[in-house]
C-alpha cells in the first residue's frame, strides 16, 4: 500500500509543468501585450490631445490679450498692462507673458511665475520646455508698437498624463486579472478535473480494476478519449474472460 501510494505522489505533475499553468502563462503573455499596445496607441492620443488643447490655451490667450494691450501699450500704460497680463495669468497653465517693443528683442513689460507658481516680473525670456504663441501689436491694424508672447507651460500635462498611464496600467492589471480567473475556472471544469479523471480511471484499469466506470459524456476531445479508453478496458475485460476459459 505505501508503495502504491508513493508511486501516486511519484506520478504527480508539478504546477509548473501542469498544462493549465503553461495555457495561463501564455494567456497572461499574450493578453498583456495586446493590452499593453493598446495602451500605448491609446496614451500616445491622449498626450497628442493634450498638446493640442495647450496650443489651443496658448493661441486663445494671446489672441484676447492682444485685443486688451495694444491701447495701453500706445498709450504707455504700465499699470493697466500689468493688470491685462495678471488677469490673463488667472489661467494657471500659462507660464509667462512678454511684451516686447519695436526691435521684437528688448522686453517692454512681462510676467513670469517662480518656483512657487506665484506671478512675478519677468526681465529675460522664459527658460525651459513651453507651448509659444505669439502675435504683432498693431496700432490701428497699421503701425507696429510691439510683439505679445504668451508661453504656457506643460507642467500640468505631465501631471495629466502620468495620471493616464496610472489609470491604463490598473485598468490592464484588471482585465489581466479577470480574464486569468475566468480561464482557470473554464480549464478547470472543462480540462483539468477530465484530465485528471482520465488519468485515475487509467492507473485502475492497469491495476487490473477492468470494470472501471468512466462517467464522461463530452462530446469533445476529451469525450472522444474517454470513450476510446472504455473500449480498451472492454476489450481487455474480453481478452481476460477469453483467456480464463482457455486455461
Amino acid at each position: 500500500m505505501a508503495k502504491k501510494e508513493q508511486k501516486g505522489k511519484q506520478k504527480k505533475v508539478s504546477w509548473y509543468r501542469s498544462v493549465q499553468t503553461k495555457i495561463l502563462v501564455t494567456l497572461l503573455v499574450v493578453t498583456t501585450l495586446i493590452l499593453g499596445g493598446f495602451a500605448i496607441y491609446n496614451l500616445t492620443e491622449a498626450r497628442s490631445r493634450l498638446e493640442s488643447e495647450l496650443q489651443r490655451v496658448a493661441e486663445t490667450t494671446v489672441q484676447r490679450l492682444s485685443q486688451q494691450v495694444i491701447g495701453p501699450m500706445w498709450s504707455l500704460n504700465d499699470d493697466q498692462l500689468i493688470e491685462s497680463i495678471e488677469a490673463a495669468m488667472l489661467e494657471r497653465r500659462v507660464y509667462s507673458v512678454i511684451i516686447r517693443e519695436e526691435d521684437r528683442e528688448s522686453i517692454y513689460i512681462g510676467r513670469r511665475r517662480d518656483d512657487d507658481w506665484n506671478i512675478v516680473p519677468a526681465d529675460s525670456d522664459p527658460e525651459g520646455d513651453f507651448i509659444l504663441s505669439k502675435t504683432t501689436l498693431l496700432h490701428e491694424g497699421e503701425e507696429m508698437i510691439g510683439v505679445l508672447e504668451v508661453y504656457v507651460s506643460r507642467r500640468f500635462l505631465q501631471a495629466q498624463f502620468n495620471e493616464l498611464v496610472m489609470t491604463e496600467i490598473r485598468r490592464a492589471a484588471i482585465l489581466d486579472l479577470a480574464l486569468i480567473i475566468v480561464t482557470l475556472l473554464l480549464l478547470r471544469r472543462l480540462l483539468v478535473r477530465p484530465i485528471r479523471e482520465l488519468t485515475d480511471a487509467s492507473e485502475r484499469i492497469s491495476a487490473g480494476q477492468l470494470n472501471t466506470k468512466i462517467d464522461i459524456r463530452s462530446k469533445d476531445e476529451i469525450g472522444m478519449l474517454a470513450g476510446a479508453i472504455n473500449k480498451l478496458q472492454t476489450s481487455l475485460r474480453i481478452a481476460m474472460e477469453r483467456m480464463k476459459k482457455s486455461g
